[in-house]
């Protein structure tokens, strides 16, 4: 599994590979646990199933603005942060040509927009 190449994994398969492989050697019990909840409540029911290289900037928007309105700032930063770090990792692997998230700024804006929320 480890090296197993992830041509047709959906997003859902594609994370937990990069859960259990890349994240879980270098965390600690209690933050590989936070990363895994974050994976399971925030990103798999919104984009789990959607193949790797067919998700697009638009879906993880729609997954952060739809988290957004029911979480916390917390948990949403926490989502996109663990989200950008795999997506990162599958480009310089090859295993996509890009990180939809670089490619959309709105992504951007909501986070900001939404820390100014925080403090009014």
């Amino acid at each position: 599994m480890l090296f197993e190449k992830q041509n047709n994994n959906t997003v859902e398969e594609y994370m937990t590979k990069w859960l259990v492989n890349t994240k879980r050697p270098s965390l600690k019990r209690s933050s590989y646990d936070r990363v895994e909840q974050s994976l399971n409540y925030q990103i798999f029911p919104a984009i789990g199933k959607i193949k790797l290289k067919k998700l697009t900037a638009d879906d993880i928007q729609m997954m952060l603005n739809n988290l957004s309105e029911r979480s916390s700032y917390s948990t949403t930063k926490k989502a996109y942060v663990n989200l950008n770090s795999c997506l990162d990792l599958a480009v310089l692997k090859g295993d996509i040509k890009k990180n939809p998230i670089f490619f959309y700024s709105g992504i951007i804006f909501m986070l900001q927009n939404y820390i100014f929320k925080e403090f009014l």
